[in-house]
């Protein structure tokens, strides 16, 4: 585990002079009727470009607008100490922030979802039908990561939510794309 988080920070470092740039002044306008990739990004910056690079050179030019959605886990712990819900509300809309910016940047349109739940699949799925009432010509897009050592453990610690709302999505006619990421 402590692998993983290490392997986890060295992706997030990679990227982490690309994305905390300011917010653009004037940012391109999004066009809901066009093409658009959503992207359920964590709390890794790394995982969330990882995706964001791999659609963009596995679909090239093909989207107009990049949509980003995150939630923040509640859990025992954001309850035990005063403000760490808002703390942990800080955080999704920073960490959703450096993605935009960095879309916009590049004169992408580009905006995100937040929020923070202790139920992460039931509130992703809000969001995600907020994103795609918005965006109806979408295409969803998440990360798996693929370990060299593959155990149980590995497998029942990560990577579950986007299994989870892949099979919600396309219950619904949502196509949705999982990609891996080794690490």
């Amino acid at each position: 585990y402590n692998d993983c988080n290490r392997l986890l920070s060295q992706a997030d470092a990679l990227f982490a002079t690309t994305t905390r740039a300011m917010a653009v002044a004037n940012p391109p306008p999004l066009q809901p009727d066009k093409p658009t990739a959503i992207f359920l990004v964590g709390g890794n910056l790394g995982t969330g470009m990882h995706t964001l690079l791999a659609v963009r050179k596995l679909f090239p030019d093909h989207f107009t607008n990049f949509v980003f959605v995150r939630v923040g886990e509640v859990d025992s712990d954001t309850f035990r100490h005063a403000g760490e819900l808002d703390t942990l509300r800080q955080r999704v809309d920073e960490s959703l922030a450096q993605f935009v910016n960095y879309c916009q940047r590049r004169n992408l349109p580009s905006i995100a979802f937040g929020g923070v739940a202790a139920d992460t699949t039931a509130e992703l799925t809000t969001m995600l039908d907020q994103a795609l009432k918005q965006f109806p010509s979408s295409v969803v897009f998440a990360s798996q990561l693929v370990f060299k050592n593959e155990t149980f453990l590995t497998r029942l610690l990560h990577g579950q939510t986007p299994l989870v709302m892949q099979r919600r999505l396309q219950s619904r006619g949502v196509p949705m794309v999982i990609l891996p990421m080794k690490i």
